[in-house]
C-alpha cells in the first residue's frame, strides 16, 4: 500500500469505523495515490452524518484526498435533495450535485473524462428484493460512459455481499465477458479499464 494516502488514511480514527470497507478504500487511495490528481466520480453521495460504519462515507474520503492532494477533484452524484444537503454540510471541496446520476454520466463527453482517475458507483441502495434493479442500474451507469473512460481507470462498486449477490454483480459479468480481471475484490470491488 502506498505510503502516503493509504498510511495517513490508516490512522485517522474513521479509518477503523468504516469495518468491511476498510481494505476496498485502501485500494482505492493506493490507486490515487499513482498520480498527481485528476478526477473522482462517485454516485450516491454522503446522505447522513457521521455513518461510518452503514454507509462508508465516501464522500467525506475523496474530500480528504483533496486536502491531501489538491490536484484532485471529486464530483458526487445524487439524485435525493435531502442527502445532497446532507453532503455539502460535511464537505468542502466535493462537488454535490443533486442529478439524476445515469442523466449526468450520460452527458459527459471524453473531454470531461480525460482525467478520470475513479469512477465509484453506489448510488442505487441494494436490498434483497431490488437485486437486479440495483445491479443493473449501476451497469447502466457504467455503460453510459464506458467508451470515454481513460485507460487505467478505476472502477469500483460497493455493496458486494457475495460473488453474485449485490450492485456490482451484472458490472463483474461485463467485466468478465471483457476479460478485465478483478483488481480488489472484498465488500467492495473493483476493476483498471486496460
Amino acid at each position: 500500500m502506498s505510503e502516503i494516502l493509504s498510511e495517513k488514511f490508516m490512522s485517522l480514527p474513521e479509518y477503523k469505523r468504516l469495518q468491511h470497507r476498510q481494505m476496498g478504500f485502501l485500494f482505492m487511495l493506493e490507486h490515487l495515490d499513482q498520480h498527481d490528481g485528476g478526477l473522482i466520480i462517485e454516485t450516491g453521495t454522503a446522505r447522513a452524518k457521521d455513518a461510518w460504519e452503514g454507509d462508508g462515507q465516501s464522500t467525506l474520503i475523496w474530500d480528504w484526498v483533496i486536502s491531501e492532494k489538491p490536484g484532485y477533484k471529486a464530483i458526487s452524484l445524487d439524485v435525493s435533495p435531502e442527502s445532497c444537503k446532507a453532503a455539502r454540510e460535511q464537505v468542502k471541496k466535493v462537488n454535490v450535485v443533486e442529478t439524476e446520476s445515469l442523466s449526468f454520466l450520460n452527458k459527459m463527453s471524453e473531454d470531461d473524462l480525460k482525467d478520470l482517475r475513479l469512477l465509484y458507483l453506489d448510488s442505487f441502495d441494494w436490498s434483497e428484493e431490488l437485486h437486479l434493479k440495483s445491479s443493473f442500474h449501476h451497469f447502466c451507469e457504467l455503460a453510459s460512459v464506458w467508451r470515454l473512460l481513460p485507460s487505467g481507470c478505476m472502477i469500483a462498486v460497493d455493496d458486494r455481499h457475495s460473488e453474485e449477490m449485490g450492485k456490482h454483480m451484472m458490472v463483474m459479468f461485463f467485466m468478465q465477458k471483457l476479460g478485465i480481471p478483478v483488481a480488489f475484490k472484498y465488500y467492495q470491488i473493483g476493476w483498471i479499464k486496460p
